[in-house]
């Protein structure tokens, strides 16, 4: 999952909670020089987790989903 695809998501869902939502614009690493370097791929790996511990976490978007709702309120219908 890229920083992007994120951040689209959490937009699109603070919108549907009926909170304030910005669009995003995909930008390239180039694009946002910061002073510590930024590594090509920093996705997480949750095989550890899984294996050593038998873990295995939902997908992302359900939890997104859920800490919405406890931040801003469920869902309201249109």
């Amino acid at each position: 999952m890229t920083s992007c695809r994120c951040a689209e998501a959490i937009s699109t869902r603070m919108k549907a909670h009926g909170a304030r939502s910005v669009p995003v614009e995909p930008i390239t690493t180039s694009s946002y020089p910061t002073p510590a370097r930024r590594p090509a791929n920093s996705e997480l790996s949750t095989a550890t987790l899984s294996r050593d511990f038998g873990i295995v976490p939902r997908p992302w978007e359900a939890a997104l989903a859920d800490i919405l709702d406890r931040l801003i309120g469920p869902v309201t219908p249109a």
